[in-house]
């Protein structure tokens, strides 16, 4: 062999000084850590040959004497690519639960990348998925590649691991059964027995070392399934085969248990604020930020032991795994695990900190109000289910949803349905809101909801009222007030102390209000905004649509969105609004007639005051039947932007109007004619487009209208062993 010397000198500052002490200390004999003497052509040995002179020999040695990672048993594919996103997936929240995972046509889980999480991520997304044809629904293939059947559409629903295509570091995460993958998702596919065994040893630094060398670079380098089909994967003992196994489902749970204070996450139960012990908000969140850096301490214990095993398996020394982690930048298990992801975009979640968990608890509390959250949880935490197993398939319900006797999301339809249900209709005066106080026992239009077995127990009715219609106000004489009602809620969790815990929560989000909170763009829909917002998706589910001055502002919840939805909140809400107004207004011009001086100047204001807010509402009046006589038949499969963008004139805060108003463009200009809208609003011309594409007329079950020949299957022959030369090309 012909070995040569080589110097490495990355940290050094001035690289010439720090040659020349190396070279000085190798001429006296002296060991020096910069020093590695190598056999270059040993390089040969890793796939692709790297320049890797600072490889330990016995890892160069695993890629010929060990065996690959692909094997008789263990399958690494990549999925396939939509060629659309903004029409086949959305984030699993914005789509109606009753077409999640059931159904010949469904949403279905879907890989598709993200920011680098170890052990455990939500998957957020969900792709439209028909199970006739085997493909996206409508889908018909791309230019690139014709084949109306995505990559390795055969594998698909199975468990399995999957991990982003770039990322800082390699960490896969389950992949629960019934999902599908993608182009920057890629699968690990084998047998429920190894999946978690699997999944320790992906997570180890050794493993992520071996790969970034594989693909010979080392900084956010992209993990392409070609290449990991090849790596040395050693044969463990059953005993290291188990202990991998339960460590690495420890991490899963202890890095889920993170997800459960998330609402936009699968695993989501109850608050973090709810979850911790305490007499104020700021006792709770320091309780909860303790056990967030005790979660990352034992997920760092376990990566530790998964590192000893796994160093251990490929044969490197304790030398030479010093150098390894030094390489990496540190031992593993230390990394940021919320971020940006692949593509550059911030994951949509609230801060840990006092502020995000105090946003956290007001959007709870408004969930509560419109039948998204069971409050009961927040009162009893026997009440929570249990979390499936990570690779089993995701609930349709996070288990803190209020569901109905169907198990999907709660209506007034199906919860009245049940046997076990009653209404207790004893509806209270209401107080002044800033005493308000709802006594549990005696809650406005209480509904009864026995939990099986408990019999007459103190959740023998559901502690408040909920406003099936998906409509509130911000106004104070309503008694659909959201302030007033976000306040019941309060009020059933915190009880006694719930003004106490109103006045922290408004002194950290930094208003004097919840009025105020709410009344800002910036405030709680910025907030929300952000926090229901993930991969490129803004989706967010509570809309508030406001006069021109935020004067008068309609809630409307995104999921109790009907045809009738905008005309019940113009005869509800909006005409008495008007009403009041037009009485006050001729109230005050009587006055006038007596009224002068200094008084009358007064009265004069308010009369110009009165009339401009009349006119206000009559604008949003006028708006609002404008659109719900375009006709406006929402419909979820469409997506929140879709659902939301003729109504963009409604919004302030002004990035989610300008992204709506983008996204209401595009319908007009016939750039989404996929979309259930366009086909309400442009039937000739949606219709006429189905005459020529395939795909719209199947998105419509227009087939029959298409005069098109069906797509001819492709010859094209798709490697399996996928690549990186061979990857199809990003999603448009």
């Amino acid at each position: 062999m012909s070995k040569s010397v080589f110097f490495r000198l990355l940290k050094e500052e001035d690289k010439g000084i720090g040659l020349s002490d190396a070279v000085a200390a190798l001429r006296r004999g002296q060991e020096e850590s910069a020093v590695r003497v190598a056999d270059p052509n040993s390089f040969g040995q890793i796939p692709g040959s790297p320049f890797a002179y600072w490889t330990p020999q016995p890892l160069i040695n695993a890629f010929e004497q060990m065996s690959c990672f692909e094997n008789e048993t263990r399958t690494v594919r990549q999925g396939g690519v939509t060629g659309d996103d903004a029409r086949y997936i959305r984030a699993f929240w914005e789509v109606s639960s009753v077409n999640l995972h059931t159904g010949q046509v469904a949403w279905v889980p879907f890989a598709k990348g993200g920011a680098t999480a170890p052990f455990w991520r939500d998957l957020a997304l969900v792709v439209h998925w028909d199970f006739g044809r085997c493909t996206f629904f409508g889908f018909t293939g791309l230019l690139h590649r014709p084949s109306e059947k995505p990559s390795s559409a055969d594998l698909y629903f199975r468990g399995g691991l999957t991990w982003p295509l770039r990322a800082s570091r390699f960490a896969p995460i389950p992949l629960p059964k019934g999902s599908a993958f993608s182009i920057r998702g890629y699968a690990i596919l084998a047998p429920a027995d190894d999946l978690s065994s699997l999944l320790a040893m992906g997570n180890s630094s050794i493993f992520d070392y071996v790969f970034k060398l594989a693909l010979g670079r080392f900084a956010f380098p992209e993990f392409v399934v070609g290449v990991l089909q090849k790596l040395p994967f050693p044969q463990a003992t059953e005993r290291e085969r188990l202990t991998l196994s339960e460590l690495g489902l420890r991490s899963i749970e202890t890095r889920r248990a993170g997800g459960t204070v998330h609402e936009t996450s699968h695993a989501f139960t109850i608050l973090a604020a709810l979850q911790t012990p305490g007499d104020s908000l700021t006792a709770r969140f320091a309780e909860w930020q303790m056990r967030v850096g005790d979660a990352e301490r034992q997920v760092a214990g376990n990566q530790r032991q998964i590192d000893d095993i796994a160093f251990k398996l490929y044969g490197i020394s304790d030398e030479d795994r010093r150098a390894i982690e030094e390489s990496l930048g540190g031992a593993s298990g230390e990394e940021e695990i919320e971020g940006a992801d692949e593509d550059g975009e911030e994951e949509g979640q609230a801060p840990a900190d006092p502020r995000g968990l105090a946003a956290d608890l007001v959007s709870y509390a408004l969930g509560c109000v419109f039948g998204r959250w069971d409050i009961r949880m927040a009162l009893d935490s026997s009440l929570i289910p249990d979390l499936q197993d990570p690779f089993d398939p995701l609930p349709v319900c996070p288990p803190g949803m209020l569901v109905g006797t169907d198990g999907l999301p709660a209506t007034v339809h199906n919860i009245a349905s049940s046997d076990w249900l009653r209404a207790r209709a004893n509806v209270l005066d209401r107080p002044d809101e800033s005493r308000f106080r709802l006594p549990r026992a005696r809650a406005q239009a209480e509904m009864y909801q026995a939990k099986p077995g408990v019999g007459q127990s103190e959740h023998e009715y559901y502690p408040m009222l909920v406003a099936w219609d998906g409509i509130l106000v911000d106004d104070r004489d309503s008694k659909d007030d959201i302030i007033l009602r976000v306040r019941e809620a309060f009020q059933v969790i915190w009880q006694n102390r719930a003004d106490a815990i109103e006045r922290e929560a408004c002194d950290i989000l930094g208003v004097k209000t919840l009025r105020d909170y709410f009344r800002k763009p910036t405030g709680f829909f910025a907030d929300h905004l952000k926090r229901y917002s993930k991969s490129r998706r803004q989706a967010p589910i509570y809309w508030p649509l406001s006069t021109a001055s935020g004067s008068y502002t309609l809630w409307l919840y995104y999921h109790r969105l009907t045809s009738d939805t905008l005309f019940n909140a113009v005869n509800n809400c909006v005409n008495p609004k008007v009403a009041d107004a037009e009485r006050r207004i001729q109230n005050a011009e009587a006055r006038l007639e007596t009224a002068a001086g200094a008084a009358g100047t007064k009265v004069r204001d308010e009369v110009d005051e009165l009339k401009a807010f009349r006119d206000e509402l009559l604008d949003l009046k006028k708006k609002l039947l404008r659109v719900a006589e375009l006709p406006y038949y929402p419909d979820l499969n469409d997506g929140v932007i879709i659902n939301a963008a003729p109504l963009h004139k409604l919004f302030r805060l002004p990035k989610w109007a300008k992204a709506c108003e983008e996204c209401w463009k595009k319908l007009e200009k016939g750039e989404y004619d996929w979309a259930h809208m366009a086909l309400e609003i442009w039937p000739d011309r949606v219709r006429e487009v189905c005459k020529k594409d395939r795909s719209i007329a199947i998105a419509h079950g227009l087939e029959h209208l298409c005069e098109a020949p069906p797509p001819k299957a492709s010859k094209r022959r798709v490697r399996q062993d996928s690549e990186p030369e061979d990857i199809e090309e990003e999603e448009q």
